[in-house]
C-alpha cells in the first residue's frame, strides 16, 4: 500500500449533460493530478458531490480512480452517509483493493452527542478494518468533533489522519495527550492547503 502524503486534492466529479460521470475527462483530470505532482488522490468528499451520485456512479468513481493511478499514488475515498446504515453501504461501494484509506465525516442532518459520534466512528473504522481518516467539516456536517473525541480514537488506533476544514482544531493538544502526531490537513475553500502530513506508517 501506497504511504499517503505530501499534497492531496480532493477531486470534482465531471457529469457529462445527461448526468453520467464523464469517464474519459476524470481519467484526464486525475492523470493531469499526477504528472502535476499530487502525492494522492481524493475522491467523493464534498468536492466530488458524493450526495448527488447513484450507488454506481461512486462505484464508477472508485474504479475509475484506481486503475488511472495505477499505484503510482494513493487513492483515498470519501465514505460519508447520514447515518451508520449508509456510512457502511457507502464503504462496500468504495471496498476496492487500490484504495489506501477512507475518509469519514460525521452522520449530517440529525443532531449527535459526542459519545454518540465516538461509536459511530468506531463502529466505521472497525468495518473498515483499519484506521480511518476523519472529516471535520462543521459548516456543512453539522457537528465539530471534539478534541476529546479524536484523542480517544487516536489512541484506539481507530484514526490516522485528519482532514480539517473547522481551523479551531488543536491538533498539538491531540498529539500532546497521545504522544502519536496525526496527519492533518486543512481546506478553505475554494483552495485545498496541506497543514501537516507526516508518516502515517507508524
Amino acid at each position: 500500500m501506497n504511504s499517503i502524503h505530501g499534497m492531496i486534492v480532493p477531486l470534482i466529479t465531471p457529469l457529462r449533460d445527461a448526468g453520467e460521470i464523464d469517464v474519459p475527462a476524470f481519467k484526464r483530470l486525475c492523470e493531469i493530478q499526477i504528472q502535476s505532482g499530487i502525492q494522492t488522490l481524493f475522491v467523493l468528499g464534498t468536492t466530488g458531490e458524493f450526495y448527488g451520485l447513484t450507488p454506481q456512479q461512486r462505484r464508477k468513481v472508485v474504479e475509475t480512480t484506481v486503475d488511472t493511478a495505477s499505484g503510482r499514488v494513493p487513492v483515498i475515498v470519501g465514505i460519508s452517509g447520514d447515518s451508520t446504515a449508509s456510512t457502511l453501504s457507502a464503504l462496500d461501494l468504495a471496498r476496492h483493493g487500490g484504495v489506501s484509506a477512507y475518509v469519514v465525516s460525521t452522520p449530517y442532518f440529525l443532531s449527535y452527542t459526542q459519545a454518540e459520534l465516538l461509536d459511530y466512528f468506531r463502529e466505521i473504522a472497525d468495518a473498515v478494518g483499519e484506521a480511518v481518516i476523519l472529516y471535520n467539516y462543521p459548516a456543512r456536517y453539522g457537528h465539530v468533533i471534539e478534541v476529546d473525541t479524536i484523542e480517544t480514537l487516536v489512541k484506539e488506533r481507530r484514526v490516522f489522519g485528519i482532514k480539517d476544514t473547522a481551523v479551531k482544531l488543536r491538533v498539538t493538544d491531540v498529539e500532546a495527550e497521545t504522544h502519536r502526531e496525526v496527519s492533518q490537513s486543512q481546506q478553505e475553500s475554494p483552495s485545498f492547503a496541506p497543514i501537516k502530513l507526516p508518516s502515517v506508517n507508524s
